[in-house]
């Protein structure tokens, strides 16, 4: 499940990365150690009454607050990204959440294609996220700080397509670099808790 953070809180990468030459091969875009900030806590956060992230974005978006919102919406983001991967990630997913992909998607292929063509589609900056909504799973995107935790659906992974995410690693080959998270790093399993 989803670790929440207050806003004071440094968003940091869950998980050492191996050398050079792993996933994401340099990775040189990707924090290089457990601990290192990935999204710095901007001052607005800090007056919001150390809240839980999360309901820092609910409130902000219900209140039109669009300056704290973005700030906190991407933080949250990427927390959620952060954990969305591991290393050795990829591969089959657990079997609950395997038969969810094939009621919804006809297959995991299906649902990891439906996956890469949501990340690689997106215009400009943005999010692909595997959501569950009405006992259902389907994939959607999301651009800028934007997040299925204003909406009805329930976040399970995401992808980051920002440039910041891929571009030192793969400049405009965006398609490689989600293709490498799916096949290389995506957490299945992290994916099934947030399904609950």
């Amino acid at each position: 499940m989803h670790r929440p953070c207050s806003a004071t809180l440094l968003t940091i990468l869950p998980f050492v990365l191996p050398a050079a030459g792993c996933f994401l091969v340099p990775g040189r875009c990707l924090p290089r150690t457990a601990g290192s900030p990935s999204f710095p806590v901007v001052p607005q956060l800090h007056r919001s009454r150390d809240l839980p992230l999360e309901a820092i974005v609910k409130e902000s978006f219900a209140q039109s607050k669009m300056a704290i919102f973005n700030n906190a919406a991407q933080a949250w983001n990427h927390s959620f990204y952060w954990q969305s991967l591991k290393p050795n990630g990829g591969g089959e997913p657990p079997a609950t959440l395997r038969d969810k992909m094939i009621d919804a998607f006809g297959s995991v292929a299906e649902c990891k294609k439906a996956l890469a063509e949501a990340a690689v589609g997106q215009f400009g900056s943005g999010w692909a996220w595997l959501v569950a909504e009405g006992g259902r799973l389907k994939v959607i995107r999301t651009p800028n700080a934007e997040t299925p935790l204003t909406g009805p659906a329930k976040p399970l992974l995401t992808i980051d397509v920002w440039e910041h995410a891929y571009y030192l690693d793969y400049q405009n080959r965006r398609a490689d670099y989600v293709q490498a998270v799916l096949d290389k790093l995506i957490n299945w399993e992290f994916a099934l808790q947030n399904l609950g």
